[in-house]
């Protein structure tokens, strides 16, 4: 009735962004990062507006996600797991390419 629209109408004023993302099956918040897991990809998105930050392939249906020092970890229905990190922190964690 119309309790249920007024309330329904304030919840729109709740509402920071929205954004379409085919990536449905997983999701994880990482500080500043929003990533979904999909049907063989990961997408990220900026926490504060929504903004797509990127995307990256993945072998299978992307269901679980976690974070551990500095990296994302997308484990998928074809039993992959994949490491992804940010290209300037890969050095602190490969000491040999460090100059």
């Amino acid at each position: 009735g119309p309790q249920i629209d007024a309330v329904t109408a304030d919840m729109q004023n709740c509402l920071l962004w929205k954004v379409d993302c085919s990536a449905t099956l997983s999701l994880i918040l990482a500080g500043p990062t929003l990533v979904a897991g999909g049907a063989a990809e990961v997408v990220a998105f900026e926490v504060g507006r929504g903004r797509q930050l990127w995307s990256h392939p993945v072998a299978g249906q992307a269901y679980g996600l976690a974070t551990a020092e500095g990296a994302l970890l997308v484990s998928t229905d074809r039993g992959t797991i994949h490491c992804l990190r940010a290209p300037e922190r890969q050095a602190a964690f490969h000491p040999s390419k460090n100059p």
